[in-house]
């Protein structure tokens, strides 16, 4: 890693050796993108940063069980690199802060921008579910999105006439006044640890508005990241909400149909069922008990790994959707016979096609989020 720095400071070359071509490297470590002016942006592999009023270029990561950081300070051909097996995000932050401090002094201090007064109605603009670029979204890896963490943020606004940001599930500590139209600054926040981790989203939030100018991304320094904002029905909450709906409700017959049993023994019904009501229950108990098992596997799966790949329990629950989604076509029919041949009692007709309506949902959710098999 030190010859690495030094042939980049030295524009590409190595002792005797060049690397890189001078204009190469130069090009490299310039900035070649921005989210905004007044945020750091990115050069060719090389974040950009300001530290005690100093430009600094680099890169570092977090993953598993350790955590890196390398920076470049071009005009005093100065490298730092440093790597520890603790995966702590802002201990690389802060020993560069630190580093900084110590041999270029805290900088100039800055002059406090003016704070623009909006209302509340302005606010609101920005408020609402966000979420990180940086997911999956054309595997079941997007599934990460229904965990709280960084894919999930939430953007509220205060009576005081600031933002708050809620990052990784934590209490929304950041806050930010506005200094410029979709410019805030942060007045409130700083390192924070959440879960166990420690995070700084930066001293700057920027949105962007779309062509008819509804907010549709909000920006921060924290490594040039991106937040795209979301629908009410797309938000993480929401869509864990769904899931947890699905599992209960596909698990409801064990429960009611045992339940109903007892109640007709009690009151003396007449218990006799037809061939098509035992058909039509025994299609809806398969259904259910297959969704419920496919939840339950797909619960106990969410994690890191689906980033890197499909664990093999999973590749094979995924059978479970197109065989749902086939029965659903069946329990669909059935529910039309149900009520056209009187099976049941009204109420059990009602319980019958909210069962077969919560399986059409399912499908259709089991499909936004690439759960249905034949795509792997």
């Amino acid at each position: 890693m030190a010859r690495f720095m030094i042939a980049h400071l030295q524009d590409g070359r190595y002792e005797d050796i060049r690397i890189l071509e001078e204009d190469t490297a130069r090009q490299m470590h310039e900035q070649q993108f921005t989210h905004h002016p007044q945020l750091p942006g990115l050069g060719y592999a090389f974040k950009e940063r300001f530290v005690s009023g100093e430009r600094l270029i680099g890169h570092g990561g977090d993953i598993g069980t350790f955590s890196s950081q390398m920076i470049l300070h071009l005009e005093d051909d100065l490298g730092l690199f440093v790597v520890y097996n603790v995966f702590n995000d802002a201990l690389r932050e802060r020993l560069v802060a630190a580093f900084m401090d110590r041999f270029y002094g805290e900088g100039s201090p800055a002059t406090a921008p003016a704070i623009v007064e909006l209302s509340q109605e302005d606010l609101a603009r920005f408020t609402g579910g966000y979420r990180w670029t940086r997911h999956p979204r054309s595997t079941i890896g997007k599934l990460q999105a229904l965990v709280p963490g960084p894919v999930n943020v939430n953007i509220s606004a205060n009576d005081d006439g600031t933002l708050s940001v809620s990052f990784f599930g934590a209490p929304p500590e950041w806050r930010y006044a506005p200094v410029a139209p979709l410019v805030f600054k942060q007045v409130a926040g700083g390192v924070q640890e959440l879960s166990g981790l420690e995070f700084d989203l930066g001293d700057t939030l920027v949105f962007r508005e779309d062509e008819s100018g509804k907010v549709d991304f909000a920006f921060v320094p924290l490594q040039s990241v991106a937040l795209e904002k979301v629908a009410a029905y797309e938000a993480g909450e929401v869509q864990a909400g769904a899931l947890g709906s699905f599992l209960f409700i596909f698990l409801s017959p064990a429960i009611v149909w045992p339940l109903g049993a007892v109640i007709n023994r009690f009151r003396k019904r007449d218990s006799t069922s037809s061939a098509g009501s035992r058909r039509a229950r025994w299609v809806a108990g398969i259904l259910s008990i297959l969704n419920f098992t496919f939840l339950m596997i797909l619960i106990l799966s969410i994690g890191g790994g689906l980033i890197f790949g499909v664990p093999p329990i999973v590749q094979v629950a995924l059978i479970i959707p197109i065989l749902t989604t086939l029965l659903t076509l069946i329990l669909l029919w059935m529910t039309f016979l149900a009520w056209k041949d009187r099976y049941w009692t009204v109420l059990g007709r009602i319980y019958h096609s909210f069962l077969t309506l919560t399986a059409v949902l399912f499908v259709l959710w089991a499909n936004y989020w690439n759960l249905i098999g034949w795509r792997y």
